[in-house]
């Protein structure tokens, strides 16, 4: 938890070193640095909480989704990979298993980081955007206010694990993000420090509360583009079911792990 910390605080007083000492600047710049460092420090807060496992107060807002299986803060487990915060491993084999389920509707692994997109001009600051990566089902879902439809169902790059399946690129924007990195849909763009592109399939108005910049792919590309392929890692599980029996299973699923369900999940959503 120290070093998730140190890491975030170590950003901001960067973004304001470079804000406060960079040299004179006009009203208007300095008014477009702070909306920018603002939005930075908002998103990785967001992210922050997720990946130190907040079970009670942070989960991935989903109106489709019953239960969320959420790592415990400070967990040990082989099964659980710790990066800045515990996170799951071997995601898509669990997911799989549990959208074969009868009484299940549909189970996707969650990863949730945020990454940094070159701002145009050469004096522009950069923009920062909140990337989730999930695995669509056929049914459609909302996650972070944003819908799969658009994402082609599956993960198709995963390839059982080998990474080496096609590259679809394909990215759900919603309208903050559009705006944010100046994309239209049908447009490529790529993160910054990153050798991969994507192309905005669908740009989506999203629902959430806060109108964050949001950008839904498949998880094993943010998967790639994040550095979170050891393992397979995610941050969360969401499972939509009727059946109240699939709770107890989704208990053992991960040692040092908590399952919110929708009525406790909805103080502190992202």
């Amino acid at each position: 938890m120290g070093e998730a910390w140190s890491r975030f605080a170590g950003t901001v007083r960067l973004a304001l070193r470079r804000l406060f000492v960079g040299g004179a600047a006009s009203p208007q710049q300095v008014r477009l640095s702070v909306s920018s460092v603002a939005v930075a420090i908002a998103l990785m807060l967001v992210v922050t909480g997720l990946s130190l496992g907040l079970v009670t107060d942070a989960t991935v807002q989903s109106d489709d989704t019953d239960y969320w299986v959420v790592p415990d803060a400070g967990s040990g487990s082989s099964s659980v990979v710790s990066v800045d915060g515990p996170r799951f491993g071997d995601v898509h084999r669990v997911s799989a298993g549990l959208t074969a389920r009868e009484d299940v509707t549909h189970a996707t692994p969650v990863l949730v980081d945020v990454l940094r997109f070159p701002g145009e001009g050469d004096d522009a600051q950069p923009e920062y955007v909140l990337v989730v990566g999930v695995v669509p089902g056929e049914h459609h879902v909302t996650i972070s206010g944003v819908s799969t439809r658009g994402l082609t169902p599956g993960d198709p790059h995963f390839a059982d694990g080998s990474y080496a399946g096609p590259w679809t690129g394909e990215a759900v924007v919603s309208a903050g993000a559009a705006e944010t990195i100046g994309v239209s849909q049908g447009g490529s763009f790529t993160p910054a420090s990153a050798n991969r592109s994507f192309s905005a399939v669908r740009v989506s108005e999203a629902t959430g509360a806060d109108q964050l910049p949001v950008v839904l792919v498949h998880l094993s590309e943010l998967q790639v583009v994040a550095g979170a392929t050891s393992g397979d890692q995610a941050d969360q599980l969401l499972v939509a079911t009727d059946s109240r029996d699939v709770k107890s299973h989704l208990e053992g699923l991960y040692p040092h792990s908590s399952v919110v369900t929708r009525g406790t999940s909805s103080r502190r959503s992202c």
